[in-house]
Protein backbone atom coordinates (compact mmCIF):
# COMPACT_ATOMS: atom_id res chain seq x y z
CA UNK A 1 0.00 0.00 0.00
CA UNK A 2 2.69 2.71 0.83
CA UNK A 3 4.62 1.23 -2.46
CA UNK A 4 1.62 2.42 -4.12
CA UNK A 5 0.85 5.94 -2.43
CA UNK A 6 4.67 6.42 -3.60
CA UNK A 7 3.90 5.83 -7.09
CA UNK A 8 0.91 7.62 -7.14
CA UNK A 9 2.30 10.55 -5.38
CA UNK A 10 5.34 10.57 -7.70
CA UNK A 11 3.51 10.16 -11.02
CA UNK A 12 1.16 13.44 -9.55
CA UNK A 13 4.49 15.34 -9.35
CA UNK A 14 5.53 13.83 -12.87
CA UNK A 15 2.23 15.35 -14.79
CA UNK A 16 2.38 18.42 -12.77
CA UNK A 17 6.20 19.50 -13.88
CA UNK A 18 4.90 18.57 -17.39
CA UNK A 19 2.08 20.71 -17.16
CA UNK A 20 4.59 23.85 -16.91
CA UNK A 21 6.24 23.42 -19.81
CA UNK A 22 5.45 22.01 -23.96
CA UNK A 23 7.41 18.87 -24.13
CA UNK A 24 6.81 15.73 -25.46
CA UNK A 25 3.72 14.84 -22.77
CA UNK A 26 2.16 18.06 -23.76
CA UNK A 27 2.70 17.19 -27.40
CA UNK A 28 1.50 13.33 -27.70
CA UNK A 29 -2.23 15.07 -25.77
CA UNK A 30 -2.66 18.27 -27.87
CA UNK A 31 -5.07 16.39 -29.99
CA UNK A 32 -7.42 15.38 -26.81
CA UNK A 33 -6.75 18.81 -25.73
CA UNK A 34 -8.16 20.47 -29.12
CA UNK A 35 -11.46 18.44 -27.95
CA UNK A 36 -11.75 20.42 -24.32
CA UNK A 37 -11.30 23.01 -26.45
CA UNK A 38 -13.66 22.82 -28.96
CA UNK A 39 -16.77 21.74 -26.10
CA UNK A 40 -15.62 24.42 -23.58
CA UNK A 41 -15.99 27.27 -26.09
CA UNK A 42 -19.05 25.55 -27.88
CA UNK A 43 -20.59 25.34 -23.79
CA UNK A 44 -19.48 29.03 -23.16
CA UNK A 45 -20.89 30.82 -26.76
CA UNK A 46 -24.36 28.60 -26.06
CA UNK A 47 -25.38 30.31 -22.85
CA UNK A 48 -23.66 33.42 -24.29
CA UNK A 49 -26.42 33.52 -27.29
CA UNK A 50 -28.86 32.18 -25.25
CA UNK A 51 -28.65 34.02 -21.79
CA UNK A 52 -32.21 32.89 -21.03
CA UNK A 53 -31.31 29.70 -20.63
CA UNK A 54 -29.00 30.49 -17.84
CA UNK A 55 -30.69 30.67 -14.03
CA UNK A 56 -30.34 34.29 -12.67
CA UNK A 57 -30.64 34.41 -8.88
CA UNK A 58 -32.93 37.35 -7.53
CA UNK A 59 -29.86 38.12 -5.60
CA UNK A 60 -26.28 39.36 -7.21
CA UNK A 61 -23.86 36.48 -7.80
CA UNK A 62 -20.33 36.56 -7.41
CA UNK A 63 -18.24 33.80 -9.47
CA UNK A 64 -14.49 33.23 -7.77
CA UNK A 65 -13.12 30.67 -9.92
CA UNK A 66 -10.29 29.76 -11.80
CA UNK A 67 -9.01 28.13 -15.39
CA UNK A 68 -6.34 26.15 -14.14
CA UNK A 69 -7.03 23.00 -12.08
CA UNK A 70 -5.93 22.62 -8.16
CA UNK A 71 -5.11 25.12 -5.55
CA UNK A 72 -4.94 27.98 -6.48
CA UNK A 73 -6.16 30.10 -3.60
CA UNK A 74 -10.03 30.58 -4.03
CA UNK A 75 -11.38 30.04 -0.35
CA UNK A 76 -9.27 32.66 1.07
CA UNK A 77 -10.08 34.83 -0.66
CA UNK A 78 -13.73 33.72 -0.40
CA UNK A 79 -13.79 34.52 3.40
CA UNK A 80 -11.95 37.52 2.48
CA UNK A 81 -15.07 38.38 0.27
CA UNK A 82 -17.53 37.29 2.84
CA UNK A 83 -15.89 39.29 5.46
CA UNK A 84 -15.32 42.55 3.08
CA UNK A 85 -19.11 42.59 2.21
CA UNK A 86 -20.37 41.80 5.71
CA UNK A 87 -18.43 44.84 7.02
CA UNK A 88 -20.28 46.67 4.41
CA UNK A 89 -23.31 46.14 5.71
CA UNK A 90 -24.25 42.88 3.20
CA UNK A 91 -25.60 39.55 4.05
CA UNK A 92 -23.79 37.24 2.05
CA UNK A 93 -24.17 33.24 1.33
CA UNK A 94 -22.13 30.81 -0.51
CA UNK A 95 -22.82 28.14 -2.70
CA UNK A 96 -20.31 25.23 -4.15
CA UNK A 97 -20.90 22.06 -5.40
CA UNK A 98 -19.57 20.05 -2.68
CA UNK A 99 -16.63 18.29 -3.64
CA UNK A 100 -15.98 14.45 -2.62
CA UNK A 101 -19.11 13.66 -1.30
CA UNK A 102 -22.61 12.46 -2.26
CA UNK A 103 -25.38 14.87 -2.35
CA UNK A 104 -28.29 13.10 -3.48
CA UNK A 105 -30.93 14.87 -4.99
CA UNK A 106 -31.80 17.83 -2.84
CA UNK A 107 -29.60 20.52 -2.26
CA UNK A 108 -28.12 20.34 1.38
CA UNK A 109 -26.76 23.83 3.51
CA UNK A 110 -25.51 24.79 6.61
CA UNK A 111 -23.90 26.91 8.95
CA UNK A 112 -21.20 27.24 11.65
CA UNK A 113 -21.64 24.23 14.14
CA UNK A 114 -23.89 22.08 11.48
CA UNK A 115 -21.84 21.90 8.60
CA UNK A 116 -19.98 18.68 8.92
CA UNK A 117 -17.15 17.82 6.30
CA UNK A 118 -18.82 14.57 5.51
CA UNK A 119 -21.91 15.80 4.55
CA UNK A 120 -20.87 19.14 2.38
CA UNK A 121 -17.32 18.73 1.88
CA UNK A 122 -14.41 19.98 3.23
CA UNK A 123 -13.82 23.60 2.11
CA UNK A 124 -17.87 23.92 2.15
CA UNK A 125 -17.64 23.14 5.89
CA UNK A 126 -14.67 25.26 6.32
CA UNK A 127 -16.46 28.20 4.81
CA UNK A 128 -19.43 27.72 6.52
CA UNK A 129 -17.74 29.04 9.25
CA UNK A 130 -18.14 32.72 8.17
CA UNK A 131 -21.57 32.54 6.03
CA UNK A 132 -24.04 30.22 5.67
CA UNK A 133 -23.54 27.64 2.14
CA UNK A 134 -25.67 25.74 0.14
CA UNK A 135 -24.02 22.68 -1.76
CA UNK A 136 -25.70 20.85 -5.18
CA UNK A 137 -23.41 20.17 -8.15
CA UNK A 138 -26.29 21.96 -9.86
CA UNK A 139 -25.92 25.92 -8.46
CA UNK A 140 -29.68 26.70 -8.98
CA UNK A 141 -30.53 23.93 -6.80
CA UNK A 142 -27.90 25.19 -4.36
CA UNK A 143 -29.18 28.74 -4.88
CA UNK A 144 -32.89 28.25 -3.98
CA UNK A 145 -32.10 25.99 -1.15
CA UNK A 146 -29.65 28.93 0.50
CA UNK A 147 -32.56 31.28 0.00
CA UNK A 148 -34.86 29.35 1.84
CA UNK A 149 -33.20 28.41 4.53
CA UNK A 150 -31.51 31.83 4.77
CA UNK A 151 -33.76 34.34 3.41
CA UNK A 152 -31.76 37.58 4.49
CA UNK A 153 -29.20 36.29 1.81
CA UNK A 154 -28.88 39.46 -0.52
CA UNK A 155 -25.64 38.13 -2.33
CA UNK A 156 -24.29 35.17 -3.42
CA UNK A 157 -20.58 34.10 -3.67
CA UNK A 158 -20.36 31.00 -5.84
CA UNK A 159 -17.24 28.99 -4.86
CA UNK A 160 -15.91 27.74 -7.95
CA UNK A 161 -18.34 26.96 -10.96
CA UNK A 162 -16.59 29.58 -13.27
CA UNK A 163 -17.51 27.04 -16.12
CA UNK A 164 -20.88 26.16 -14.67
CA UNK A 165 -22.65 28.42 -17.34
CA UNK A 166 -26.17 27.43 -16.31
CA UNK A 167 -25.94 29.79 -13.31
CA UNK A 168 -26.07 33.37 -14.63
CA UNK A 169 -23.17 35.09 -13.16
CA UNK A 170 -22.86 39.23 -11.94
CA UNK A 171 -19.41 39.54 -11.19
CA UNK A 172 -16.48 37.02 -12.43
CA UNK A 173 -13.72 36.58 -10.30
CA UNK A 174 -10.23 34.23 -11.49
CA UNK A 175 -8.00 33.13 -8.58
CA UNK A 176 -4.37 31.95 -10.03
CA UNK A 177 -1.05 31.40 -8.84
CA UNK A 178 2.32 32.67 -9.78
CA UNK A 179 2.36 28.88 -12.70
CA UNK A 180 0.24 31.17 -14.44
CA UNK A 181 -0.90 29.62 -17.20
CA UNK A 182 1.45 26.45 -17.34
CA UNK A 183 2.04 25.23 -20.75
CA UNK A 184 -1.11 27.30 -21.95
CA UNK A 185 -2.74 24.04 -23.04
CA UNK A 186 -6.42 22.83 -22.15
CA UNK A 187 -6.23 19.46 -20.36
CA UNK A 188 -5.35 17.08 -20.62
CA UNK A 189 -2.20 18.33 -21.96
CA UNK A 190 -2.19 21.04 -20.13
CA UNK A 191 -4.03 22.40 -16.67
CA UNK A 192 -6.07 24.64 -17.99
CA UNK A 193 -10.11 24.15 -17.87
CA UNK A 194 -10.71 26.65 -20.16
CA UNK A 195 -8.20 28.73 -22.70
CA UNK A 196 -6.41 31.58 -21.33
CA UNK A 197 -8.47 33.84 -23.09
CA UNK A 198 -10.65 33.42 -20.51
CA UNK A 199 -8.60 35.55 -18.28
CA UNK A 200 -9.81 38.78 -21.00
CA UNK A 201 -12.86 38.37 -20.13
CA UNK A 202 -13.75 38.69 -16.43
CA UNK A 203 -13.92 41.45 -13.93
CA UNK A 204 -10.81 40.69 -11.73
CA UNK A 205 -8.02 38.40 -11.80
CA UNK A 206 -5.92 37.91 -8.29
CA UNK A 207 -2.90 35.75 -8.94
CA UNK A 208 -1.81 34.67 -5.13
CA UNK A 209 1.60 35.22 -4.58
CA UNK A 210 4.26 33.22 -2.57
CA UNK A 211 5.52 36.07 -0.36
CA UNK A 212 4.45 39.74 -0.03
CA UNK A 213 7.24 41.35 -1.38
CA UNK A 214 7.08 39.26 -4.74
CA UNK A 215 2.76 40.67 -4.99
CA UNK A 216 4.05 43.96 -4.15
CA UNK A 217 6.78 44.03 -7.04
CA UNK A 218 4.16 42.82 -9.33
CA UNK A 219 1.63 45.60 -7.75
CA UNK A 220 3.95 48.12 -9.30
CA UNK A 221 5.12 46.58 -12.47
CA UNK A 222 1.32 46.33 -13.49
CA UNK A 223 0.60 50.47 -11.98
CA UNK A 224 3.92 51.53 -13.67
CA UNK A 225 2.41 49.63 -17.09
CA UNK A 226 -1.08 50.74 -16.82
CA UNK A 227 -0.08 54.42 -16.45
CA UNK A 228 2.31 54.22 -19.85
CA UNK A 229 -0.87 52.56 -21.32
CA UNK A 230 -4.06 54.82 -21.54
CA UNK A 231 -5.84 52.23 -23.39
CA UNK A 232 -5.23 49.89 -20.09
CA UNK A 233 -7.89 52.18 -18.29
CA UNK A 234 -11.04 50.82 -20.82
CA UNK A 235 -10.34 47.32 -20.41
CA UNK A 236 -12.57 45.62 -18.39
CA UNK A 237 -10.37 43.04 -16.37
CA UNK A 238 -8.67 44.70 -12.96
CA UNK A 239 -5.36 42.48 -11.95
CA UNK A 240 -5.23 42.35 -8.54
CA UNK A 241 -2.46 40.76 -6.10
CA UNK A 242 -2.71 38.52 -3.17
CA UNK A 243 -0.35 37.20 -0.50
CA UNK A 244 -1.53 35.00 1.88
CA UNK A 245 -0.33 35.95 5.77
CA UNK A 246 -0.40 33.51 8.56
CA UNK A 247 -2.10 34.94 10.93
CA UNK A 248 -2.90 32.29 14.37
CA UNK A 249 -1.64 28.51 14.95
CA UNK A 250 -4.60 26.76 16.74
CA UNK A 251 -3.77 24.21 18.86
CA UNK A 252 -6.83 21.48 17.59
CA UNK A 253 -7.42 19.59 21.00
CA UNK A 254 -7.87 22.22 23.02
CA UNK A 255 -8.64 25.28 20.38
CA UNK A 256 -6.22 27.76 21.56
CA UNK A 257 -4.76 30.11 19.31
CA UNK A 258 -1.80 31.46 19.33
CA UNK A 259 -0.21 34.75 17.53
CA UNK A 260 2.98 33.68 15.15
CA UNK A 261 5.36 35.82 17.36
CA UNK A 262 3.52 33.91 20.33
CA UNK A 263 3.72 30.28 18.68
CA UNK A 264 7.18 31.05 17.42
CA UNK A 265 8.20 32.03 21.07
CA UNK A 266 6.81 29.01 22.76
CA UNK A 267 7.33 26.45 20.39
CA UNK A 268 10.61 27.41 18.44
CA UNK A 269 12.45 24.52 20.09
CA UNK A 270 10.52 21.60 18.92
CA UNK A 271 10.98 19.51 15.53
CA UNK A 272 8.38 20.42 13.16
CA UNK A 273 6.44 18.34 10.68
CA UNK A 274 3.74 19.26 8.18
CA UNK A 275 1.14 18.15 6.12
CA UNK A 276 -1.34 18.89 3.44
CA UNK A 277 -4.59 17.68 1.53
CA UNK A 278 -4.81 20.32 -0.52
CA UNK A 279 -4.20 21.72 -4.61
CA UNK A 280 -0.75 22.96 -3.87
CA UNK A 281 0.79 21.41 -0.96
CA UNK A 282 4.62 23.56 -1.90
CA UNK A 283 2.88 26.75 -1.30
CA UNK A 284 1.78 25.86 2.21
CA UNK A 285 5.32 24.50 3.04
CA UNK A 286 6.85 26.95 1.61
CA UNK A 287 5.20 30.03 3.61
CA UNK A 288 5.98 27.95 6.51
CA UNK A 289 9.72 27.84 5.57
CA UNK A 290 8.89 31.96 5.05
CA UNK A 291 8.63 32.25 8.72
CA UNK A 292 11.99 30.51 10.02
CA UNK A 293 9.90 27.47 10.90
CA UNK A 294 12.23 24.45 9.56
CA UNK A 295 10.23 21.01 8.40
CA UNK A 296 11.71 17.96 9.51
CA UNK A 297 9.30 15.84 7.17
CA UNK A 298 6.94 16.56 5.37
CA UNK A 299 3.71 14.93 3.55
CA UNK A 300 0.94 15.10 0.88
CA UNK A 301 -2.23 13.56 0.20
CA UNK A 302 -4.83 13.92 -2.21
CA UNK A 303 -6.41 17.13 -2.35
CA UNK A 304 -9.86 16.80 -0.18
CA UNK A 305 -8.70 14.10 0.99
CA UNK A 306 -10.69 11.93 3.58
CA UNK A 307 -8.16 11.82 6.76
CA UNK A 308 -8.54 8.46 9.30
CA UNK A 309 -6.37 8.64 12.31
CA UNK A 310 -4.38 5.83 11.44
CA UNK A 311 -2.91 8.60 8.30
CA UNK A 312 -0.99 10.72 11.09
CA UNK A 313 -0.42 7.44 12.99
CA UNK A 314 3.69 7.57 11.91
CA UNK A 315 3.75 11.59 13.32
CA UNK A 316 3.74 10.94 17.35
CA UNK A 317 6.81 13.45 18.27
CA UNK A 318 6.98 17.04 17.75
CA UNK A 319 4.62 19.28 16.27
CA UNK A 320 2.43 18.67 13.20
CA UNK A 321 1.29 21.34 11.29
CA UNK A 322 -2.04 21.52 8.85
CA UNK A 323 -3.75 23.85 7.05
CA UNK A 324 -7.51 25.14 8.29
CA UNK A 325 -8.89 22.88 5.65
CA UNK A 326 -7.49 19.68 6.66
CA UNK A 327 -7.79 20.04 10.22
CA UNK A 328 -11.34 20.61 9.72
CA UNK A 329 -11.55 16.93 8.63
CA UNK A 330 -9.36 15.96 11.76
CA UNK A 331 -11.22 17.43 15.03
CA UNK A 332 -12.87 14.60 16.07
CA UNK A 333 -9.53 12.87 16.40
CA UNK A 334 -7.04 15.03 16.60
CA UNK A 335 -3.70 14.24 18.69
CA UNK A 336 -2.27 16.68 21.07
CA UNK A 337 0.48 17.58 18.80
CA UNK A 338 -1.47 18.37 16.21
CA UNK A 339 -2.04 22.28 15.23
CA UNK A 340 -4.24 24.02 12.74
CA UNK A 341 -2.44 27.05 10.50
CA UNK A 342 -5.05 29.92 9.67
CA UNK A 343 -3.87 32.32 7.12
CA UNK A 344 -5.92 35.52 5.61
CA UNK A 345 -5.70 36.84 1.86
CA UNK A 346 -4.04 40.34 1.85
CA UNK A 347 -4.59 42.08 -1.12
CA UNK A 348 -2.21 44.47 -3.17
CA UNK A 349 -4.63 47.08 -4.08
CA UNK A 350 -6.52 48.61 -1.30
CA UNK A 351 -9.75 49.21 -2.63
CA UNK A 352 -10.47 45.89 -4.61
CA UNK A 353 -13.09 45.36 -1.83
CA UNK A 354 -14.52 49.06 -2.57
CA UNK A 355 -14.64 47.99 -6.53
CA UNK A 356 -16.76 45.12 -5.86
CA UNK A 357 -19.42 46.67 -3.21
CA UNK A 358 -19.80 49.42 -5.58
CA UNK A 359 -20.01 46.91 -8.51
CA UNK A 360 -22.63 44.86 -6.53
CA UNK A 361 -24.71 47.72 -5.03
CA UNK A 362 -25.79 49.05 -8.73
CA UNK A 363 -26.57 45.64 -9.44
CA UNK A 364 -30.55 45.09 -10.53
CA UNK A 365 -32.75 42.85 -8.09
CA UNK A 366 -34.82 40.29 -9.76
CA UNK A 367 -38.07 39.55 -8.34
CA UNK A 368 -38.79 36.17 -9.59
CA UNK A 369 -36.80 33.14 -10.91
CA UNK A 370 -35.76 33.00 -14.57
CA UNK A 371 -36.25 29.33 -15.93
Amino acid sequence: MRLFKTIKTTLHHSIQAQWLKKGLFSFLLSPLSGISYCYTQKKRQHYLTKPNLAFHAPVPVIVVGNIFVGGTGKTPLTIALVKALQQRGYSPGIISRGYGVKIGKYAKSAFQQNAYPHEIGDEPSLLAQYAPIAVHPIRSKAVEQLLLDYPTTNVIISDDGLQHYALARDIEIIVQDQRGTGNGQLLPAGPLRESASRLQTVDFVVTNYNTKAQADQAYLTNTNSTKSNTSSSSEKTQHIGMYLSIQTFEHIVSGKHYSVSSFLRNFSHQTFYAIAGIGHPQRFYQSLNNMGITLKATRDFDDHYAFQAEDLAPFTTGIVLMTSKDAIKCRHFAQDNWWAVHVDAQFTNPEFFDEIYHKVSHLPLYSTYTE
